[in-house]
């Protein structure tokens, strides 16, 4: 419509615009001397001669050929004939079946839509860079038909052996270009049918077994006939021959860049022994993942927790967990470190942008988990693959584990135990579904499900169990629960529980040298409908594992959107552990702590909340904006994977009135990402230090999780120099020892001096009962005996107060028990943790023991006095009668604990 040229150029005889020529001369559009203007310019590869095309693809040389007369010993007959012989002499060279045209690749846009564009053979087009690719397209092989039918009929058979045929045909495309295929793998489907190509072929196999006869129709057209010499040019005498060389030094560049990019994808550990737990997570933008290098973490949709989880940096136990059991064996052990805190005979940690994996050995067993989040729905696959290296059949239990939430973390985090009694759990469609209630009117219904599948025989039916109390069992702990005792099933009990977890258990049959496949799938939604839905898709094992392919391929689009290596997307996720967990890098601040006199208000005037954790970078000149860009890349990358923090970058540039370069930072943050996130929740603060009080100043570095200098050089250098002296404290301490008999716990309650009891208690019931004066309740805990439910006792006065359980656990407050807590509360009546311990230790033996019941239980019996005002604990254990004693004075805001040990030897 602008009555001007194009600036395109596409006239190559070698093309499909050979084909518009040819027909606008037969029409009479055009003279004949257009024909010649086609470029002609031939090129030697392989020892073929043949037309050089733009692209190098079959399309252009072999398309035209459909419905156009071949004429032998002419230039296109020739190069027909060349460019199929060069084709099946490349696919030879790189060991993968031949036919290179233009087609789909594997690598997507936004919306999952695969991308497209010309791949050819490097020497016959004129596009550099052709080398770089390796993608087969299935259509150039049907099109190849035309010119050497026993050729390619044998190299559409080995595509069809090799797996590339789905429901309609040959697939449109297999991609061998290794940065676009997972590690390991050697190729990758592109699992669509585009029309076109489909046509084409069907037109080609139609001229072979019907004698051209798409070519017959066309040529029986009088203005075609008259036009038939211009395909009849012949073979020049002398031509230029326009040599088409690859460069060999980009060749040996691409090969090391494949091996580089394949050495960097993935990250490596082999132990739980970090300062800080190692984090990793995957998400689809929405449902998020965070798992670390002992198998620990969360799962979250947006801010809503669906799996219970605290930030715990020594213990690092909250989570979703698989205990493994072998029934030939007894064996018992998790798919990770946690819960059971075993790691095997061998075990190895991978992440990757796309998945975390678990790999360990036990026995005669090797157990590999791959942990993704489906780019599809908003739900998550964990795959467990168990492998039998034995000579016999083994039967395995494969049971699921974790705590409903449903929730904000911070709703959470204020009463669980209220927040439970909104959960409701029903078995449905062979899965759990939980939802919760709304508790006010412009709440919605929020609903999770879990189910499983499975690859391998299955032994018995689908067991599952919603109740945390029957599946742990009081007093015991998630690394020996009662499910996992000897024949114990489990309870299949649904409904409003006071307690809601989700556990399913499928026994499997593993033949020797077999693997089994049990694929776990927790998901999210807002109704009924789509829960059911999204769990009837993933008890499906086809659907689990196109997640797992989805997953890698969603991973490299996101890469590919912020331009990052995998490596770097490592890094940045490496880093993200620092956010999650009180890191050892923070003690080079210990004296901005210990200066510090404000609280998490002093940051509202700046808009930032202090509710999520601070990343603070201090930068002074232009030279800083490397590392400035860095950070913003990665907290864009941290948002993606649902990882939100506050980033902070304080301009401590001290130019006065002119203000060039805080202007230049402000320009600069309003290119990305955070132009719309500037002075919101989770997004950036700019801030000058002229323009912050020192002792503001203070705070920031106080709460910051990681700080950042422009001098310091890149992230991770910085966070490795700060935390590199940095140990990490031991782990939980051992369980409780063999039980002792019954001699011993008779001895036990005489030196005990429970001379009356149970019999002498009044309203005794199996576990204790009032002293005969009224005054104290009395609790005989013997080896192996608990309560249902932790028996505690308020000691208080009218400023200060705590409490505490028959195993000794509880917690201290100050002036009011909810706001004030001095020492931390679980609010859990199953584990009952302690955040108070007393431990003593012989110094000739080495060993150690707790005086109360908990942590850390002896064998032998405890005796608990809870009294109006104080509680009394007796226990009797390596020739030492304990008695401990905790009460508060009457007007002395102090907690006074008494102990006394009678040496009985």
């Amino acid at each position: 419509f602008e009555n001007k040229l194009d600036n395109s150029y596409y006239d190559l005889l070698a093309s499909e615009a050979r084909q518009s020529s040819f027909f606008a001369i037969a029409k009479g559009d055009v003279p004949p001397g257009h024909w010649f203007k086609l470029g002609r310019s031939l090129t030697l590869t392989k020892g073929k001669r043949s037309l050089v095309s733009w692209s190098g693809t079959m399309f252009e040389f072999l398309m035209p050929l459909l419905v156009m007369r071949n004429y032998e010993g002419t230039l296109l007959d020739e190069t027909y004939h060349s460019v199929v012989d060069v084709q099946r002499k490349y696919g030879l060279e790189h060991n993968v079946p031949w036919g290179i045209s233009e087609s789909g690749f594997n690598a997507f846009d936004p919306q999952l839509n695969y991308q497209y564009k010309a791949f050819g053979v490097p020497g016959l087009g004129l596009k550099r860079g052709l080398i770089q690719d390796l993608v087969v397209a299935p259509y150039a092989s049907f099109l190849a038909l035309m010119v050497s039918p026993r050729e390619a009929i044998l190299n559409i058979s080995t595509m069809e052996q090799r797996g590339f045929a789905g429901r309609y045909g040959l697939y449109e495309a297999v991609d061998f270009t290794s940065e676009r295929i997972p590690v390991g793998r050697s190729f990758k489907l592109i699992q669509s049918f585009m029309a076109h190509h489909q046509g084409m072929s069907l037109l080609a196999i139609n001229n072979v077994l019907f004698e051209n006869v798409m070519q017959q129709r066309l040529h029986s057209e009088a203005l075609i006939q008259s036009t038939e010499l211009l395909l009849q040019e012949r073979l020049p005498e002398f031509t230029r021959i326009i040599p088409q060389p690859e460069d060999e030094h980009q060749v040996k560049d691409e090969r090391a860049k494949d091996l580089d990019l394949e050495k960097n994808q993935f990250v490596l550990l082999n132990t739980v022994n970090s300062p800080i737990p190692i984090a990793h997570c995957v998400s689809n933008g929405q449902y998020s993942v965070m798992m670390t290098n002992s198998g620990a973490g969360f799962s979250r949709y947006k801010n809503i927790s669906l799996s219970r989880w605290r930030e715990d940096v020594t213990q690092d136990a909250w989570g979703m967990y698989f205990y493994i059991q072998n029934l030939n064996s007894g064996d018992v052990w998790s798919a990770a470190y946690q819960p059971c805190r075993d790691s095997g005979e061998d075990y190895k940690v991978t992440y990757a942008p796309d998945q975390v994996e678990f790999f360990r050995k036990d026995g005669n067993i090797t157990t590999h988990t791959e942990v993704v989040v489906s780019p599809e729905d908003q739900a998550e696959m964990r795959r467990i693959s168990l492998t039998n290296h034995s000579k016999y059949d083994r039967t395995v239990e494969v049971t699921s584990y974790f705590e409903v939430v449903l929730a904000r973390q911070s709703e959470d985090l204020a009463h669980p135990a209220f927040g439970n009694l909104f959960i409701q759990t029903e078995f449905v469609y062979e899965s759990l579904l939980a939802s919760r209630r709304p508790r006010s009117e412009n709440q919605k219904s929020l609903w999770l499900m879990h189910t499983v599948a499975t690859e391998g025989e299955k032994v018995a039916s689908l067991e599952y169990e919603t109740d945390r109390a029957r599946f742990i069992g009081r007093g015991r702990s998630l690394a020996k629960p009662r499910a996992l005792d000897t024949n114990q099933p489990l309870s299949n009990t649904v409904g409003a529980v006071i307690d809601p977890i989700m556990s399913l258990r499928q026994r499997v049959k593993i033949s020797p040298g077999q693997t089994v496949r049990v694929s776990f799938s927790t998901g999210y939604a807002e109704s009924r409908e789509e829960i059911i839905r999204i769990a009837e898709k993933y008890r499906d094992p086809l659907s689990v594992n196109r997640a797992f392919e989805l997953a890698w391929t969603h991973s490299k689009m996101e890469l590919r959107h912020l331009n990052l290596t995998a490596a770097q997307a490592n890094e940045a996720l490496s880093l993200g552990g620092h956010l999650l967990y009180l890191s050892p890098c923070r003690r080079d601040i210990a004296e901005c702590i210990k200066q510090n006199r404000k609280g998490q208000s002093g940051l509202w005037p700046y808009a930032i909340s202090g509710d999520l954790p601070i990343v603070l970078v201090r930068v002074n000149n232009t030279e800083h904006f490397d590392l400035v860009r860095r950070l913003l890349t990665i907290h864009e990358y941290w948002r993606l994977k649902g990882l939100f923090a506050d980033l902070v970058i304080l301009n401590e540039d001290e130019s006065g009135y002119v203000q060039a370069f805080q202007d230049n930072l402000r320009d600069f943050i309003s290119m990305g990402h955070a132009r719309d996130l500037l002075n919101q929740a989770s997004g950036v603060f700019l801030l000058q230090k002229g323009n912050v009080p020192g002792d503001v100043l203070n705070l920031l570095c106080t709460v910051a999780r990681m700080t950042f200098t422009g001098e310091g050089g890149s992230c991770s250098v910085q966070v490795r120099k700060k935390s590199k002296l940095s140990s990490r404290e031991a782990r939980l301490l051992g369980d409780a020892q063999d039980r002792p008999n019954q001699n011993d716990l008779t001895k036990d309650r005489e030196f005990l001096g429970a001379t009356e009891g149970f019999n002498g208690l009044h309203f005794e019931n199996g576990y204790g009962g009032f002293s005969k004066d009224g005054k104290e309740y009395i609790i005989e805990l013997q080896e192996g005996l608990n309560t249902p439910l932790p028996w505690i006792n308020v000691i208080a006065n009218s400023k200060f107060g705590f409490q505490v359980s028959e195993m000794g656990a509880g917690y201290t407050w100050s002036q009011n028990s909810r706001e004030y807590k001095l020492t931390p509360w679980s609010n859990d009546p199953i584990l009952d943790p302690v955040g108070e311990a007393l431990y003593l230790r012989d110094e000739e033996t080495g060993e150690s023991w707790s005086v109360t019941a908990n942590p850390k239980r002896e064998n032998g019996m405890y005796l608990i006095r809870h009294g109006q005002g104080y509680s009394i604990f007796e226990h009797f254990s390596h020739g030492l009668k304990q008695t401990l004693r905790l009460f508060v004075p009457m007007d002395n805001p102090v907690k006074i604990v008494e102990l006394t040990l009678t040496n009985t030897t």
